[in-house]
Protein backbone atom coordinates (compact mmCIF):
# COMPACT_ATOMS: atom_id res chain seq x y z
CA UNK A 1 0.00 0.00 0.00
CA UNK A 2 1.49 3.31 -1.06
CA UNK A 3 1.00 6.56 0.78
CA UNK A 4 -0.39 9.58 -1.03
CA UNK A 5 0.01 13.03 0.44
CA UNK A 6 -1.68 16.26 -0.57
CA UNK A 7 -1.76 19.79 0.81
CA UNK A 8 -4.59 22.28 0.46
CA UNK A 9 -3.71 25.25 -1.70
CA UNK A 10 -4.32 28.16 0.68
CA UNK A 11 -3.51 26.83 4.16
CA UNK A 12 -1.22 23.93 3.33
CA UNK A 13 -3.21 21.45 5.45
CA UNK A 14 -1.75 17.97 4.98
CA UNK A 15 -4.18 15.24 3.91
CA UNK A 16 -3.01 11.66 3.43
CA UNK A 17 -4.30 8.41 2.00
CA UNK A 18 -2.91 4.92 2.53
CA UNK A 19 -2.91 4.65 6.32
CA UNK A 20 -1.67 1.14 7.16
CA UNK A 21 -4.62 0.63 9.51
CA UNK A 22 -7.61 2.27 7.85
CA UNK A 23 -6.55 1.69 4.25
CA UNK A 24 -7.01 3.89 1.19
CA UNK A 25 -8.98 6.54 3.03
CA UNK A 26 -8.23 10.24 2.90
CA UNK A 27 -7.39 11.25 6.43
CA UNK A 28 -6.08 14.18 8.38
CA UNK A 29 -4.23 14.33 11.66
CA UNK A 30 -3.40 17.02 14.18
CA UNK A 31 -1.01 16.70 17.10
CA UNK A 32 -2.34 15.39 20.41
CA UNK A 33 -2.16 18.85 22.00
CA UNK A 34 -5.45 19.63 20.21
CA UNK A 35 -7.28 16.91 22.17
CA UNK A 36 -8.33 19.30 24.94
CA UNK A 37 -9.40 18.79 28.53
CA UNK A 38 -10.90 15.33 28.08
CA UNK A 39 -7.50 14.03 26.93
CA UNK A 40 -6.58 13.78 30.63
CA UNK A 41 -8.39 10.41 30.65
CA UNK A 42 -6.38 8.91 27.81
CA UNK A 43 -3.13 10.87 28.02
CA UNK A 44 -1.26 8.12 29.87
CA UNK A 45 -2.42 5.47 27.41
CA UNK A 46 -2.35 7.37 24.10
CA UNK A 47 -0.09 5.59 21.64
CA UNK A 48 0.40 8.82 19.68
CA UNK A 49 1.70 10.46 22.85
CA UNK A 50 4.12 7.65 23.63
CA UNK A 51 7.87 8.08 23.71
CA UNK A 52 8.09 5.97 20.53
CA UNK A 53 5.99 8.36 18.47
CA UNK A 54 7.50 11.45 20.07
CA UNK A 55 10.89 10.19 18.88
CA UNK A 56 9.63 10.11 15.28
CA UNK A 57 10.01 13.87 14.92
CA UNK A 58 10.03 13.95 11.12
CA UNK A 59 6.87 11.85 10.84
CA UNK A 60 5.06 13.77 13.57
CA UNK A 61 6.00 17.25 12.30
CA UNK A 62 3.10 17.45 9.78
CA UNK A 63 0.63 16.60 12.56
CA UNK A 64 1.97 19.45 14.67
CA UNK A 65 1.81 21.75 11.65
CA UNK A 66 -1.82 20.81 10.99
CA UNK A 67 -2.60 21.53 14.64
CA UNK A 68 -0.96 24.93 14.39
CA UNK A 69 -2.82 25.73 11.15
CA UNK A 70 -6.22 24.84 12.61
CA UNK A 71 -5.62 26.86 15.77
CA UNK A 72 -4.59 29.81 13.60
CA UNK A 73 -7.71 29.46 11.43
CA UNK A 74 -9.84 29.45 14.56
CA UNK A 75 -8.10 32.39 16.22
CA UNK A 76 -8.38 34.47 13.04
CA UNK A 77 -11.90 33.21 12.20
CA UNK A 78 -10.99 32.09 8.70
CA UNK A 79 -13.39 29.15 8.52
CA UNK A 80 -15.06 30.31 5.31
CA UNK A 81 -11.69 30.27 3.56
CA UNK A 82 -10.94 26.85 5.10
CA UNK A 83 -14.20 25.47 3.69
CA UNK A 84 -13.31 26.68 0.20
CA UNK A 85 -9.75 25.37 0.56
CA UNK A 86 -10.77 21.89 1.72
CA UNK A 87 -13.64 21.48 -0.74
CA UNK A 88 -11.30 22.35 -3.61
CA UNK A 89 -8.88 19.58 -2.57
CA UNK A 90 -11.59 16.96 -1.99
CA UNK A 91 -13.27 17.68 -5.32
CA UNK A 92 -10.02 17.73 -7.30
CA UNK A 93 -8.93 14.36 -5.90
CA UNK A 94 -12.44 12.85 -5.98
CA UNK A 95 -12.04 11.40 -2.50
CA UNK A 96 -14.76 8.85 -1.63
CA UNK A 97 -13.98 8.61 2.12
CA UNK A 98 -12.52 11.17 4.50
CA UNK A 99 -11.65 10.59 8.14
CA UNK A 100 -11.24 13.79 10.13
CA UNK A 101 -8.71 13.65 12.98
CA UNK A 102 -7.05 10.26 13.01
CA UNK A 103 -4.99 11.93 15.74
CA UNK A 104 -5.93 15.07 17.63
CA UNK A 105 -9.42 16.55 17.85
CA UNK A 106 -11.63 19.44 16.83
CA UNK A 107 -10.22 22.77 17.99
CA UNK A 108 -13.57 24.58 18.37
CA UNK A 109 -17.32 24.30 17.70
CA UNK A 110 -16.68 26.46 14.64
CA UNK A 111 -14.46 23.74 13.18
CA UNK A 112 -17.30 21.24 13.51
CA UNK A 113 -19.61 23.73 11.78
CA UNK A 114 -17.03 24.07 9.00
CA UNK A 115 -16.82 20.31 8.44
CA UNK A 116 -20.61 20.17 8.23
CA UNK A 117 -20.43 22.80 5.49
CA UNK A 118 -17.68 20.84 3.71
CA UNK A 119 -19.79 17.66 3.83
CA UNK A 120 -22.80 19.49 2.40
CA UNK A 121 -20.66 20.81 -0.46
CA UNK A 122 -19.08 17.39 -1.16
CA UNK A 123 -22.11 15.05 -1.26
CA UNK A 124 -20.24 12.18 -2.97
CA UNK A 125 -17.66 11.97 -0.16
CA UNK A 126 -18.47 10.20 3.11
CA UNK A 127 -16.99 11.83 6.24
CA UNK A 128 -16.38 10.41 9.71
CA UNK A 129 -15.41 12.50 12.74
CA UNK A 130 -14.63 10.79 16.06
CA UNK A 131 -14.46 13.39 18.84
CA UNK A 132 -14.29 13.76 22.61
CA UNK A 133 -15.81 17.24 22.43
CA UNK A 134 -19.15 16.05 23.75
CA UNK A 135 -19.79 19.39 25.50
CA UNK A 136 -20.26 20.95 22.04
CA UNK A 137 -22.81 18.34 20.94
CA UNK A 138 -26.05 19.93 22.05
CA UNK A 139 -29.43 18.86 20.66
CA UNK A 140 -29.42 21.45 17.88
CA UNK A 141 -25.91 20.48 16.74
CA UNK A 142 -26.75 16.76 16.79
CA UNK A 143 -29.90 17.42 14.74
CA UNK A 144 -27.81 19.27 12.15
CA UNK A 145 -25.34 16.37 12.00
CA UNK A 146 -28.17 13.88 11.58
CA UNK A 147 -29.57 15.88 8.66
CA UNK A 148 -26.35 15.39 6.65
CA UNK A 149 -26.45 11.93 5.04
CA UNK A 150 -22.73 11.77 4.23
CA UNK A 151 -21.43 12.93 7.62
CA UNK A 152 -21.11 10.63 10.64
CA UNK A 153 -19.89 11.88 14.01
CA UNK A 154 -19.01 9.49 16.83
CA UNK A 155 -18.34 10.39 20.46
CA UNK A 156 -15.02 8.91 21.55
CA UNK A 157 -15.22 7.22 24.95
CA UNK A 158 -12.09 6.05 26.75
CA UNK A 159 -12.29 3.19 29.24
CA UNK A 160 -11.30 5.21 32.31
CA UNK A 161 -13.71 8.09 31.83
CA UNK A 162 -16.05 8.58 34.84
CA UNK A 163 -19.53 7.16 34.48
CA UNK A 164 -21.17 10.59 34.41
CA UNK A 165 -19.13 11.52 31.32
CA UNK A 166 -19.92 8.20 29.62
CA UNK A 167 -23.59 8.86 30.38
CA UNK A 168 -23.29 12.33 28.83
CA UNK A 169 -21.73 10.82 25.71
CA UNK A 170 -24.53 8.31 25.39
CA UNK A 171 -27.19 10.99 25.90
CA UNK A 172 -25.97 12.88 22.83
CA UNK A 173 -27.69 10.18 20.78
CA UNK A 174 -24.66 9.91 18.51
CA UNK A 175 -22.75 6.65 17.96
CA UNK A 176 -20.06 5.77 20.50
CA UNK A 177 -16.48 4.91 19.53
CA UNK A 178 -15.26 3.04 22.61
CA UNK A 179 -11.51 2.62 23.10
CA UNK A 180 -10.25 -0.16 25.38
CA UNK A 181 -8.36 -3.45 25.36
CA UNK A 182 -11.58 -5.28 26.29
CA UNK A 183 -14.95 -4.90 24.60
CA UNK A 184 -16.94 -4.02 27.73
CA UNK A 185 -20.07 -2.88 25.89
CA UNK A 186 -19.97 -5.58 23.18
CA UNK A 187 -19.96 -3.05 20.36
CA UNK A 188 -19.15 -4.03 16.78
CA UNK A 189 -15.36 -4.48 16.67
CA UNK A 190 -13.47 -2.25 14.22
CA UNK A 191 -12.95 -4.28 11.06
CA UNK A 192 -10.10 -2.69 9.11
CA UNK A 193 -9.70 -1.40 6.50
CA UNK A 194 -12.45 1.22 6.34
CA UNK A 195 -12.86 0.78 2.59
CA UNK A 196 -14.28 -2.74 3.06
CA UNK A 197 -16.09 -2.20 6.37
CA UNK A 198 -17.67 1.27 6.03
CA UNK A 199 -19.43 0.84 9.41
CA UNK A 200 -18.42 4.20 10.88
CA UNK A 201 -19.16 6.09 7.65
CA UNK A 202 -22.64 4.68 7.05
CA UNK A 203 -25.72 6.00 8.77
CA UNK A 204 -28.49 3.59 9.69
CA UNK A 205 -31.66 3.24 11.69
CA UNK A 206 -29.62 2.26 14.77
CA UNK A 207 -26.56 3.85 16.35
CA UNK A 208 -23.35 2.67 14.70
CA UNK A 209 -21.41 2.05 17.90
CA UNK A 210 -17.91 0.69 17.37
CA UNK A 211 -15.22 -0.82 19.59
CA UNK A 212 -11.68 0.37 18.85
CA UNK A 213 -9.06 -1.92 20.45
CA UNK A 214 -6.24 -0.01 22.15
CA UNK A 215 -3.03 0.30 20.13
CA UNK A 216 0.25 -1.09 21.38
CA UNK A 217 1.26 -3.66 23.96
CA UNK A 218 2.51 -0.91 26.28
CA UNK A 219 -0.93 0.74 26.37
CA UNK A 220 -2.69 -2.57 26.94
CA UNK A 221 -0.29 -3.40 29.79
CA UNK A 222 -0.95 -0.02 31.42
CA UNK A 223 -4.67 -0.55 31.07
CA UNK A 224 -4.46 -3.88 32.91
CA UNK A 225 -2.38 -2.28 35.68
CA UNK A 226 -5.01 0.48 35.93
CA UNK A 227 -7.79 -2.07 36.34
CA UNK A 228 -5.92 -4.02 39.02
CA UNK A 229 -5.49 -1.01 41.29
Amino acid sequence: MGFKTWRTKDFGIMVRSGNTGIGEVANMSKDVSTCGALSSYCKEFCYMGSAYYKSMKKAMAPHAENGRIFRDIDERDMWKLFIFDMVRLIESKRLPLFRVDVNGDLVSPEELDAWMAVANLCPTTKFWIPTKRLFWLDRQTVDRINDIDNLSVSVSVFFNMPKHIVDMAQKTGLPIAYCDSENKYKYKVCNKPCTTCMWCYTKGSTKRNVFLPMHGTEAVKKRREFQSV
